[in-house]
């Protein structure tokens, strides 16, 4: 009776899967810093010849009606404020 067995799998085996994964890794890091330096300069220009107008946003406005600006009075208390509330505008006193 003749009895044989199969190896599957060995060192050498894994330290070229390894080897293998390494290369991808550093392939696929090598083009994108390429791209990068490739692309990085025609950005820059690109956004040195645009326009500053279209670059700054205006901030928006705090009021619900922008067109509309809120008048105020100054009042000033005739007594301590923690016994009278403060002269309104429209009272009589």
């Amino acid at each position: 009776m003749l009895i044989t067995y199969r190896r599957t799998g060995s060192a050498l085996g894994l330290t070229a899967g390894l080897l293998a994964v390494t290369a991808l890794t550093v392939a696929v890091a090598a083009v994108a810093v390429i791209g990068a330096v490739v692309v990085a300069p025609f950005a820059i220009l690109a956004r040195a010849l645009r326009p500053t107008a279209r670059r700054t946003r205006r901030a928006a406005s705090t009021s619900p009606w922008p067109g509309e600006t809120i008048e105020a009075d100054v009042v000033t208390a005739t007594v301590p404020s923690d016994e009278r509330d403060p002269k309104r505008l429209n009272s009589k006193r």
